[in-house]
């Protein structure tokens, strides 16, 4: 079994009262500790070597971005875990050792709890954000950074395959149809697709409407954790493609995707009026920012 090395990588500026117990709580379950500092004036430098840290340092610039992919630059390793300075990883990081026998084909999440002051004491609000890179991703976004990354090389052809069969449904029942997708696309013969190709694509159709994945559907549960976050990424993708053709006219020639101070501006190409297209990938839109945590502006291009 292949051993994949893993890396924490860190930015921080004068994080002394809380850089020691950032980088004991990831000690076991990573191979090398990165931190990048970006003008410290207290102790965070000496704490962090001492830590087993190493520290390299960074003209801070006001872009998070740039200071991340510095420190990501930094980092030998297949796997690279993102932390902040005043966070730490909780249960020793069990979960994370994982990844040492994982590869690094997507990108994951960790669960972040916020603590914050109420009336009534602290409070906790959970967030999942991208944390869990693999070797190459980067980030973009001066302040709210958020990292970049491509799907899993076979996610194109799955993707384009539940693109022409996420409506056969309709044959069995409109009634819940992409239910009925699913059964149709997970029993039928597929020449040119694994077995485990076959189950991505059904589930694809199975989720190209309504509920998003949940442990509770056995479409879902029967898929390997890499196959899982593969689904979980293209979901997002061919929501958006069916609604830009939510008038079934083909009104759509091409689309342009861009990035513009961490959003996702999509740039319609179209001869016609797409105003059935436009507000339908708006709706869609929603599941694209809960899953990539980025907004989607959508606009037909001039």
């Amino acid at each position: 079994m292949s051993r994949y090395k893993v890396a924490l990588v860190m930015i921080a500026r004068n994080e002394s009262a809380r850089i020691v117990r950032a980088l004991a709580s990831a000690t076991n379950c990573v191979d090398e500790l990165v931190v990048l500092d970006t003008g410290s004036t207290d102790a965070t430098v000496a704490l962090a070597r001492s830590a087993g840290a190493r520290v390299h340092h960074f003209q801070w610039c006001d872009d998070f971005a740039a200071a991340r992919n510095a420190a990501l630059a930094l980092a030998d390793a297949d796997w690279n875990v993102v932390v902040d300075a005043d966070e730490w990883i909780a249960e020793a990081g069990v979960e994370l050792l994982a990844l040492r026998h994982t590869a690094p084909a997507f990108v994951g999440t960790l669960r972040v709890d916020s603590q914050f002051d109420t009336p009534i004491g602290t409070a906790v609000a959970p967030s999942w954000l991208a944390r869990v890179l693999p070797r190459g991703v980067r980030y973009e976004g001066h302040v709210h950074e958020q990292p970049v990354h491509k799907l899993p090389a076979p996610a194109g052809k799955l993707v384009e395959a539940a693109a022409y069969l996420h409506d056969v449904g309709h044959y069995v029942s409109s009634v819940a149809h992409h239910k009925h997708s699913w059964y149709v696309v997970a029993n039928s013969d597929m020449p040119g697709f694994t077995e485990r190709e076959r189950l991505v694509v059904a589930a694809l159709c199975r989720y190209h409407r309504k509920a998003l994945p949940s442990p509770a559907h056995n479409s879902f549960e029967q898929l390997t954790p890499e196959e899982k976050r593969l689904l979980t990424l293209a979901i997002p993708i061919l929501r958006l493609a069916d609604n830009l053709d939510r008038s079934h006219s083909q009104r759509v020639r091409s689309v342009d995707c861009k990035f513009r101070d961490g959003e996702v501006l999509l740039q319609v190409h179209s001869d016609g009026e797409i105003d059935l297209e436009t507000w339908a990938a708006e709706r869609a839109g929603e599941t694209f920012r809960q899953i990539y945590d980025r907004s989607l502006a959508i606009a037909k291009a001039k």
